[in-house]
């Protein structure tokens, strides 16, 4: 018998003991690392820019946790596991995702350039965590897969409920329609730059400027607004100042003063 871990092959405990040290250390360094990428990976899937319900899909997906109709099976539920979408296998959501024919289409009429080179891909965070660290696509293509992940969820649930099944064509411009539109409502508008000194700036003629304001005294339970109108040389037109009996929050507040200025001009 040699020893591998000793220049001379011959064994001893003191040594054997550093032998076993360092693969414990080297074990955790692996398992650390694993670690570091799967937080990595859950960061990038919850800071995505889709809806919530979408992330939420995304996360059950990935831990198989979805009630495709092989789970479903195998917690006796239903007696058939079968895909209804092509009947060609059970409805895994490795199949539901990646290998169902007409999955197949919704993923070729998406012109999203996905590696097909023959790869399969059991787990839906196999396929999502190959596009992130071995293709590095870019986040905005893997919320649209994900959305078209979900729309092609949401066209079989439809057919298990008895609706009018989706075409794969319907289904990609669904998922593309649902994400520009959320992403087009949830884009923060470009914030324009007030002048440095924050003068007042005429209207252009014949235009009149209306300028408001409100105040809210909540100690006397009652608000203030001002309206001030003035024209393209900055004289003033009209004023109002009024004083409410009302306890009103500063949304409100100035919600009732451009309310009252829009009466007066």
């Amino acid at each position: 018998m040699i020893w591998a871990y000793k220049p001379k092959g011959h064994f001893t405990v003191n040594n054997s003991y550093k032998v076993a040290i360092s693969i414990t250390q080297t074990s955790g360094l692996a398992e650390t690392s694993h670690d570091s990428e799967q937080s990595r990976f859950w960061r990038k899937l919850w800071d995505l820019h889709v809806p919530n319900k979408t992330k939420l899909f995304a996360w059950r997906a990935c831990k198989n946790i979805l009630p495709t109709k092989a789970n479903l099976y195998h917690r006796g539920v239903i007696d058939d596991p079968t895909c209804e979408a092509c009947a060609l296998a059970p409805e895994t959501v490795g199949h539901l995702f990646w290998d169902c024919t007409i999955t197949k289409e919704v993923w070729n009429l998406s012109d999203i350039p996905l590696d097909k080179n023959g790869l399969h891909h059991r787990d839906f965070m196999d396929f999502l965590w190959h596009l992130i660290f071995k293709q590095h696509v870019d986040t905005k293509l893997v919320e649209l897969v994900i959305i078209m992940a979900w729309s092609v969820w949401l066209s079989q649930n439809n057919a298990h409920l008895g609706k009018a099944c989706q075409s794969p064509l319907e289904t990609t411009l669904r998922a593309r329609s649902l994400l520009h539109e959320y992403q087009l409502a949830h884009t923060r508008p470009t914030q324009l730059k007030e002048a440095m000194d924050g003068r007042w700036v005429p209207p252009t003629f014949p235009w009149y400027k209306v300028n408001v304001d409100a105040a809210v005294f909540s100690h006397l339970g009652v608000t203030g607004i001002g309206v001030i109108i003035r024209d393209h040389f900055g004289s003033v037109i009209a004023a109002l100042s009024k004083r409410l009996p009302l306890p009103l929050a500063p949304l409100e507040a100035e919600a009732k003063a451009l309310d009252e200025a829009t009466v007066f001009a």
